[in-house]
């Protein structure tokens, strides 16, 4: 297979970390590969590194925008790219040199392939977890058989462990929501509701960097906010899966719970007021009484102390765990 791989790459103030993340891309044993740059905006060096690798790498394209985050970057890079297949880069991680070599060999017929990555801590260089991913391609089978892919699949999200056809994100116009926190939530949710062509080979070809301030390992009142909005985009997706609606409902719990730790009023109340929506109530309606308590728990709350409702949350969730209530 000689097949061209876009390697897309959004960047944005990382130059402590640009020149192993872009090495890693360029020393590919797979060659045939065009490594779309989309500087965010960026206000430190990795302009000038972004520079040097360009005059160093002819397969190098730098597309520049102004701050927009890694949704409207990642679609640039997108409506950008020439080859059959897609793969996303976050600009402060790297790949191992076999990376898209072994996953074009393994992607076979399929329009998505997930692999594996190995977390570190960037301080320390502690190894956080040497398995990102519990999965396997047989437990993918198996739930793809049963008609549960969504259920099985729906936490995988990162798009930098998966190698795309980029017919089959053309073909069903799936982009990242712009301008959000969360992106990739909805962006995966789309895929696994538009294919049950999707598999996975165990390879740890990937090292995910985790720092302070990053958007991955941030929790700001910014990202929770936009998580809070990231709920209309999922509930437009068009599904009738019972597994989607499911998978929602406990997303947004979450979000509300991480919301509550703030013990922010505003951002409780913003919460509230966007969570009380019909359609949010009618997608509860199936659900266990347990996760309706939850609901009511964050949606009238007992006190002004947040932290309250909090440690209430917590109980109910060890009872949904060792009941069927």
């Amino acid at each position: 297979m000689n097949s061209l791989v876009s390697i897309i790459i959004p960047v944005y103030n990382v130059e402590e970390y640009l020149d192993e993340c872009l090495n890693s891309a360029i020393t590919q044993t797979y060659s045939n590969i065009e490594i779309i740059i989309v500087n965010d905006g960026s206000t430190d060096r990795s302009t000038d590194i972004i520079g040097k690798y360009k005059k160093k790498d002819n397969r190098i394209k730098v597309f520049s925008i102004n701050n927009s985050g890694q949704g409207k970057a990642r679609n640039i890079g997108i409506n950008n790219s020439l080859g059959k297949y897609i793969y996303f880069l976050d600009s402060d991680d790297f790949i191992e040199k076999q990376t898209i070599e072994i996953l074009l060999n393994s992607i076979q017929s399929n329009h998505i392939c997930i692999f594996n990555a190995i977390s570190f801590l960037h301080d320390s260089g502690k190894i956080v977890s040497q398995k990102y991913f519990n999965i396997s391609n047989e437990a993918i089978k198996n739930n793809i058989q049963k008609g549960k892919q969504i259920e099985y699949l729906k936490d995988f999200i990162s798009p930098c462990l998966k190698l795309y056809s980029k017919k089959f994100i053309q073909n069903n116009k799936i982009y990242f929501p712009e301008g959000i926190y969360g992106e990739d939530v909805e962006f995966w949710l789309r895929c696994i509701v538009s294919t049950n062509k999707i598999n996975y080979v165990n390879y740890y070809g990937y090292h995910r960097r985790y720092r302070k301030n990053s958007t991955m390992t941030g929790g700001s009142i910014k990202n929770l906010k936009d998580r809070i909005d990231s709920i209309d985009g999922l509930l437009s997706i068009d599904s009738d899966s019972d597994q989607l609606k499911k998978f929602i409902t406990h997303y947004l719990l979450d979000v509300w719970y991480q919301a509550y730790q703030k013990n922010n009023k505003n951002l409780v109340e913003y919460a509230i007021n966007k969570f009380s929506e019909n359609k949010i109530k009618k997608i509860f309606k199936k659900e266990r009484i347990l996760y309706k308590i939850r609901y009511y728990l964050f949606k009238k709350p007992m006190s002004s102390n947040y932290l309250i409702s909090v440690y209430l949350d917590k109980f109910l969730v060890k009872l949904i765990k060792y009941t069927n209530l």
